[in-house]
């Protein structure tokens, strides 16, 4: 009997321990749950602090007043919605490299202003040359250089976007990153320099004397000099989001308007991720030439 009860005594034990793991293993569950329920609600308030960061940009660029005027011309400008601390830098499109229609020495120049070697910057911008002019062939043909490199015969036409820039002969993922942010394809001829960004307008051949001057303003926070400060109608923004909320919760994204500046109306045409500090590192005008 006694032995008996010592089997008993040894199982409810056991099932109380295994209870115990349970309950336990239950808490932790229900914690991780509440964790990653609270952080997909960190997220939300991001994207939404985001989303209005874009829409609260395309008012200030159309401001009455040319000094509260936003500019974009990619200087930073800090934005506050109740705990979600925002840096917003605008960025004109027309102040960017236009893939379709730039001077291929301006990508030349800009690439080795990234530190990519001569030869394959060279061998990037006649690439980009090649995808961008029509063939005359009635039949689609490969590119020799494209052919021998093992690629897809160049496009042969306008490219879409800036990521198709990686179709580009000569170019991989390091170094697409370091000039993506110079990139567009619905810019002009050439980039405005009042819009430039600091490798851009450093890459292009003005006198220093403008560029020095250009940057200064900037870094004073002064409004450009003449209209150039001011959006045309119909014009195409970038607007470059870093969000951070006091728990440490951050998230970036650049958001493209077509904006129209007579009555300030606009609509989103792209959205992308970007890392956090990638506007900064891109657009920063603080730095010594």
């Amino acid at each position: 009997m006694t032995g008996r009860r010592g089997v008993i005594l040894v199982a409810v034990v056991a099932l109380l321990g295994g209870l115990a793991v349970v309950a336990a293993l239950a808490a932790m569950a229900a914690q991780v749950s509440l964790r990653g329920s609270l952080a997909d609600q960190e997220q939300a308030r991001l994207r939404l602090a985001v989303e209005s960061a874009a829409a609260r940009a395309a008012v200030n660029l159309t401001l009455e007043d040319p000094g509260a005027r936003w500019v974009p011309d990619g200087r930073a400008y800090s934005v506050r919605m109740d705990d979600v601390e925002l840096t917003v830098r605008v960025l004109a499109e027309t102040g960017r490299f236009d893939l379709n229609q730039g001077d291929p020495e301006l990508l030349l120049a800009l690439l080795v202003r990234q530190g990519v070697e001569l030869r394959t910057a060279t061998i990037v911008a006649q690439g980009l040359q090649v995808w961008r002019t029509p063939s005359q062939d009635t039949v689609p043909r490969f590119d020799s250089a494209y052919a021998a490199a093992g690629l897809a015969q160049p496009g042969r036409r306008p490219l879409i976007a800036p990521e198709e820039f990686r179709r580009v002969i000569g170019v991989d993922g390091a170094l697409y990153e370091a000039v993506r942010p110079y990139l567009t394809t619905v810019g002009a001829a050439a980039p405005e320099p009042v819009f430039a960004p600091r490798e851009l307008l450093l890459a292009m051949d003005l006198p220093a004397a403008q560029v020095q001057q250009i940057l200064a303003g900037r870094r004073r926070n002064a409004a450009p000099e003449g209209e150039g400060g001011a959006p045309t109608q119909g014009a195409q923004l970038a607007v470059l989001v870093e969000a951070r909320a006091l728990s440490g919760a951050a998230r970036a994204r650049e958001i493209g308007l077509a904006l129209d500046a007579a009555n300030g109306e606009f609509q989103i045409t792209w959205r992308r991720p970007l890392k956090i500090g990638e506007a900064w590192r891109a657009l920063e005008a603080d730095a010594d030439l």
